[in-house]
């Protein structure tokens, strides 16, 4: 059984809380999703995917990034982009 470990907000300190705080502000919602909390546990992973996924999200609502809805032209496969780099990162395969 695999087991996935994640750095909650309110464990998260330095560079991690930093980028949990951008995330927030970014995308406008109180929480961070768990593919960032996933992300975290190598903080410079998460760095890199935010600075990359916030790049292809400039002109998404908070629905449309929580949906992943790509019709909209706003998210340039932003959802699908975040399940494969999460579970490359996790070390699962993804069948879709």
């Amino acid at each position: 059984m695999s087991v996935i470990v994640m750095i909650a907000e309110k464990d998260a300190i330095g560079k991690v809380k930093e980028i949990y705080t951008k995330i927030i502000v970014n995308i406008g919602i109180d929480f961070v999703l768990n593919m960032y909390k996933v992300m975290a546990v190598k903080p410079d992973y998460l760095e890199s995917n935010w600075n990359k996924i916030k790049t292809v999200m400039h002109n998404c609502t908070k629905l449309d990034i929580l949906k992943g809805n790509y019709r909209r032209g706003c998210v340039g496969g932003y959802g699908m982009q975040i399940l494969t780099l999460g579970s490359h990162f996790c070390g699962a395969e993804i069948g879709i």
